[in-house]
């Protein structure tokens, strides 16, 4: 921390915006891994799963 400014240094921006990218990086990976299908997992013939999506829901009554 800058003792002039009370802020942080060039150098520390420097660091924590690196690593500021680098998890924008990994968390838009993991967002294009994550919709790339997502009832890929839930298609199996010998269950029924359909109870999990939501615009399959029906009332209880």
């Amino acid at each position: 921390m800058s003792e002039k400014t009370g802020g942080p240094t060039p150098e520390e921006l420097d660091t924590d915006y690196a690593a500021m990218a680098a998890d924008a990086e990994r968390e838009a990976e993991t967002l294009e891994w994550i919709e790339s299908a997502p009832d890929d997992g839930l298609e199996d013939d010998d269950e029924d799963w359909s109870w999990l999506r939501p615009d399959s829901q029906q009332d209880a009554t």
